[in-house]
């Protein structure tokens, strides 16, 4: 019987919530949790290190809260939990994204997110007549929403 050749997997997620992820250029990894019922969200759970800093944005409530080893999130009007997972960066700003999607850092809208001296800067996608509203969380957890407005399709970038 031939042998798999395979490296064993040295990551196996908990099968507590559904997952996906979007990777924004100069930004990292946001990964998007659902599930049916309540749940803690844990570093292991979204493949992060513990010693990471990473936010927990619950998408019902639009509350923004640290990570930690278990951190509760509160479902929604349907019973449900969504959450977004986002990275916070070295300034203690974390970049939430388009908070009335579900997929709030998608590859198509966000071209790249950086950190500044005192906040970040998000380089947004659009077409002509558009408004985009994305949102970031500040040191204190607080979010921040900024509109780009597109009058021809391209790029707008946004300061927190």
């Amino acid at each position: 019987m031939p042998v798999c050749p395979c490296a064993p997997l040295s990551f196996v997620r908990p099968p507590r919530a559904d997952s996906t992820e979007t990777d924004v250029p100069s930004y990292g990894r946001v990964t998007y949790l659902f599930q049916n019922e309540p749940v803690d969200v844990s570093p292991l759970m979204v493949g992060v290190d513990t010693g990471s800093k990473y936010v927990v944005y619950n998408w019902y409530t639009g509350t923004v809260v640290a990570l930690s080893a278990s951190t509760p999130v509160a479902p929604g009007y349907e019973g449900q939990v969504y959450a977004v997972v986002a990275p916070v960066l070295p300034n203690g700003w974390a970049f939430i994204g388009e908070v009335d999607k579900y997929v709030t850092a998608a590859k198509l809208r966000i071209a790249s997110v950086e950190a500044t001296a005192d906040g970040l800067t998000a380089t947004v996608v659009g077409v002509a007549n558009e408004s985009v509203k994305v949102c970031a969380a500040n040191k204190d957890g607080k979010l921040v929403c900024q509109t780009a407005v597109f009058t021809t399709g391209g790029t707008k970038t946004v300061t927190f």
